[in-house]
């Protein structure tokens, strides 16, 4: 049986190949004398006439079908002849009535009318929506993008125009939440400008899709501002002092240091904020002083912070019990002249030196009848030449008796300082008044009794 089926094939092919050719010609001929009737479409788009009408009227106009089927009956010999373009379906929107129905005009071409008949349409009659419509603006929002570079800072973008008309439906506008532009501020480092693109975005911050009824300016122009930024300190003066007994120990701020921003010029003028007398008042306190400080209030002109925030500013108060003074503060020393000779001198109470110190001790001649005391320089020990050096006034001889005169060394005025064994005497005054040093002439050497002579007295303050 299979093979019967493939003799069919392989058997008589030319005879099988003319008999083929010989049925579509018949059928050529039998449709061309014929000439038989079929029926033939089309769809095209529905035009709108009179339109701007409603758009005149503040109003905005959707149509439930914007196409038309167009069904045709035409002879086979004229099928080829009749095209799209043979037809032209509108809506008249003077048409437009409260129920929104409104009618479909199929217009055919004279030529092609000729050769086709039963010319019908789907639909017949479209709905028409009316929509009042709107006019708003929306100020222009800008989305920086990316980070600049280090040591930068990108500021609010400059847009011109600042705002956008929009046009359309009410239904539309509704949906616009704000509109807005993207800049990309990827790693620059001086001042962008260019074109963007304004978009419509809704609530939930999404680009939305307006009809072709809204209609806007779509570019704006920007310029997107790049500074360089830098740290500075902050220095805030005291006002009066604190409470007797108290001193002020430190003022500490919170931060530190701020972040600016501004022009290159006016950034290299300054690395420290200088706030005004009188914020940080002390007087007659005994405890700590905060007060918050807004920054940007005392800024330079030209310069901006990077960040709005408020500086903590602390003045640390203490007793002054608790501080330990330096010997540096105590007033200068004056040192007078000895009595004249005849003169009692008063007795030692220094404590007598070892022998050690005796042996070393310099030789000190007895004050003469005029007054004068004479020391020796050649046997001062070597561990005293310092301490004789830096009160060198003090073993001047005066030209005349009974002359003042005054030291600014320190070891002369300084409570408890070591002095050369045997010379000098250090004891507390009275409450309120100055401490006195008695220095007493050493005897000359081979000598049993006290040198004559008088007393050198320390007054510290005088």
């Amino acid at each position: 049986m299979f093979k019967h089926i493939i003799n069919i094939f392989r058997v008589n092919i030319p005879l099988k190949v003319i008999s083929v050719a010989i049925a579509f010609l018949l059928w050529f001929v039998v449709v061309n004398v014929s000439n038989p009737e079929v029926t033939d479409s089309v769809t095209m788009e529905i035009e709108v006439n009179y339109g701007d009408e409603l758009v005149n009227a503040g109003k905005s106009f959707t149509l439930d079908s914007r196409t038309v089927r167009i069904s045709y009956n035409v002879r086979t010999s004229y099928r080829s002849q009749i095209q799209p373009s043979s037809f032209h379906a509108y809506v008249d929107m003077r048409d437009y009535s409260v129920t929104g129905a409104v009618p479909v005009y199929v217009e055919v071409d004279p030529a092609a009318a000729q050769l086709i008949s039963g010319v019908r349409q789907v639909p017949m009659v479209i709905h028409v929506s009316t929509e009042n419509m709107q006019e708003k603006s929306f100020p222009i929002s800008a989305v920086i993008e990316g980070t600049p570079a280090d040591g930068f800072v990108c500021r609010e973008v400059q847009l011109s125009p600042e705002t956008v008309t929009v046009y359309g439906p009410v239904s539309e506008i509704g949906k616009i939440s704000r509109v807005g532009i993207t800049v990309d501020a990827s790693g620059v480092s001086e001042t962008q400008e260019g074109t963007a693109k304004v978009q419509c975005y809704d609530a939930n911050d999404n680009v939305t899709t307006l009809s072709s009824n809204v209609t806007f300016k779509s570019n704006v122009q920007y310029v997107l501002p790049v500074y360089r930024t830098k740290s500075l300190s902050i220095n805030v003066p005291t006002t009066g002092q604190p409470e007797h007994g108290y001193t002020l120990t430190g003022v500490e701020t919170e931060p530190r240091f701020v972040q600016v921003y501004g022009e290159d010029e006016v950034l290299d003028r300054y690395n420290t904020i200088y706030l005004p007398e009188g914020l940080l008042d002390i007087t007659g306190v005994n405890s700590n002083v905060t007060i918050s400080v807004a920054i940007q209030n005392y800024l330079p002109e030209g310069l901006y912070l990077i960040q709005q925030s408020d500086a903590s500013i602390v003045a640390r108060i203490s007793r002054q019990t608790d501080l330990i003074p330096g010997a540096a503060g105590l007033p200068a020393a004056t040192i007078q002249a000895p009595p004249a000779a005849g003169g009692s001198v008063p007795e030692s109470t220094a404590a007598q030196p070892s022998q050690e110190a005796e042996t070393s001790a310099p030789e000190t001649e007895a004050p003469a009848d005029d007054g004068e005391i004479r020391h020796s320089e050649e046997n001062v020990p070597e561990e005293h030449e310092d301490d004789h050096e830096s009160a060198a006034e003090v073993y001047e001889t005066p030209e005349t008796a009974g002359e003042e005169q005054t030291h600014d060394s320190p070891e002369a005025s300084v409570p408890g300082n070591d002095a050369d064994p045997g010379t000098e005497e250090y004891g507390p005054g009275n409450a309120g008044e100055p401490v006195q040093t008695v220095i007493e002439p050493l005897p000359e050497a081979g000598a049993g009794s006290e040198a004559e002579g008088g007393e050198e007295v320390v007054s510290p303050g005088e």
